[in-house]
């Protein structure tokens, strides 16, 4: 790998103060951060305990508009968004060379998922060659770059560095919607909402729901507020809140969440309700630190019907269960 391929960050999308109080409108007050402490997993306590240079979760409480439409303008740097995405450990600059090595080298697996290698001479495109073929098969927003994200600048674009996986599964749920003749979807902890807006950029979604930490949601908002949307905060997540969805959606966060938030999350599951669930997580977890989520869905009564192991990353699974 070249030097010159080391990711940069995007530069600053200023943000309209409006769009604060459009997110507060849509989603209602914040909870509060001790809602958000008492509902953490383990696993996660340890990465929204690092102290940072703003505390996000005081600023919800206070409804500081100018102060948060900043923080989002600055959410990669200021490590808003750790725990879904790399920000701010990204800074030192072996962390950064890992990750860039890391992303480059899933272009790779993504050319063939899509048809794009011939398996016999195997002639991978460059990320410089790929992405700006990718961005007229797909359309990828320019929102998704608010916050100053790391990437590569080719040509006149810029790409985040984490679209491979997000781009990945997209078209997996694309494939599948499509399949299933489903168009009414929930998210649950899209994190920087990268996939939910591919999904909805490249898909006649009806309706779309999204669940998530207070932190993460604002994100979500940001980057799919012109779909027909709706956000729902993790720390007073209601069941009767979420209607019409026909298909639940998790990335990497299942085993994360405690036992009891998925029980409350799952009750949206059964006959005239949720029908599928489809999830992109690892199996092989600590047990003292994750939830056997696997297990719990399908003692929701849900059966394993489609599971295949990620192209991108190794040891994850990505599984589509259908409630009988």
């Amino acid at each position: 790998m070249k030097f010159k391929e080391l990711i940069k960050r995007h530069k600053i999308i200023e943000l309209d103060e409006n769009i604060v109080n459009q997110f507060f409108h849509s989603a209602g007050e914040y909870p509060g951060a001790n809602e958000t402490y008492s509902i953490l997993s383990v696993v996660w306590k340890s990465v929204l305990l690092e102290q940072y240079p703003t505390n996000i979760f005081s600023l919800l409480e206070k409804r500081n508009i100018n102060e948060i439409k900043e923080a989002y303008e600055n959410y990669y740097v200021l490590g808003i968004s750790d725990g879904a995405c790399g920000g701010k450990g990204l800074d030192k600059f072996l962390r950064r060379w890992e990750i860039t090595k890391r992303n480059i080298n899933r272009v790779k697996p993504l050319q063939e998922y899509l048809g794009m290698v011939k398996e016999e001479r195997q002639n991978y495109l460059a990320p410089s060659e790929f992405y700006p073929i990718i961005k007229k098969q797909y359309n990828i927003p320019e929102i998704i770059n608010v916050g100053q994200p790391w990437g590569w600048h080719y040509g006149d674009s810029f790409y985040h560095y984490e679209l491979a996986d997000h781009l990945y599964f997209a078209d997996i749920i694309i494939k599948i919607l499509k399949l299933l003749a489903l168009n009414k979807i929930c998210f649950l902890g899209d994190g920087t909402g990268l996939t939910g807006c591919l999904v909805n950029s490249n898909y006649d979604i009806k309706s779309s729901h999204f669940i998530d930490l207070a932190h993460f949601l604002v994100q979500q908002f940001i980057l799919n507020r012109d779909y027909n949307a709706h956000f729902h905060y993790a720390e007073n997540f209601d069941e009767n809140n979420i209607t019409e969805a026909q298909i639940l959606i998790n990335q990497d966060s299942l085993p994360e969440i405690t036992h009891d938030c998925l029980e409350k999350y799952f009750q949206c599951i059964g006959k005239n309700k949720i029908e599928y669930v489809l999830s992109y997580n690892q199996e092989k977890w600590n047990r003292k630190l994750h939830v056997d989520y696997r297990s719990m869905l399908i003692g929701c009564g849900m059966n394993s019907v489609i599971r295949f192991e990620s192209a991108l990353r190794p040891g994850y699974i990505i599984e589509l269960f259908k409630y009988c």
